[in-house]
């Protein structure tokens, strides 16, 4: 989908069980709600998404941008900077990778997936706790464990 698309019609995936992977330009990623508005299950209803690929050039990953969508899979940009609040939530991710000039995550971008690893390209500590959970108990680390996941470079 090209940067300039913003917006995704109420039913425009809808049934199409062949459907597995999209993917997204600016005008959906750096959006600060989800890429189909209030409306996500009926874009993606009866489809078999489960792969999302952000286009390079997007700097911006929005709050609850690809939230609640039942994904597997999404593939991050170099040019991506900024994961915002919420941006993957409630998923079904396991395997992340974070692209190596991302500079901020903010709070739970990645609550409610089955995550067991995070492969942290940036060489930045990150607070796992408040990027996971929402919550801060103030430890950043670039590499280790928190609680079953692994977090690698």
């Amino acid at each position: 989908m090209p940067h300039s698309l913003t917006t995704l019609e109420p039913g425009v995936f809808r049934n199409n069980p062949n459907l597995i992977n999209i993917t997204i330009g600016k005008g959906l990623a750096e959006k600060n709600e989800g890429i189909c508005g209030a409306g996500v299950e009926l874009c993606f209803n009866d489809t078999g998404l489960s792969r999302i690929t952000v286009k390079n050039g997007v700097k911006r990953l929005g709050a609850y941008s690809l939230s609640s969508l039942g994904i597997k899979e999404v593939v991050l940009p170099d040019s991506l900077e900024v994961i915002a609040e919420g941006a993957l939530m409630y998923n079904q991710i396991e395997n992340l990778v974070i692209p190596k000039n991302v500079t901020t995550i903010d709070a739970f971008p990645l609550l409610g997936n089955p995550l067991k690893q995070i492969s942290n390209k940036t060489g930045r500590s990150f607070d796992w706790t408040y990027v996971i959970e929402g919550y801060s108990i103030g430890e950043s680390f670039v590499t280790g464990t928190y609680g079953s996941i692994t977090i690698t470079d």
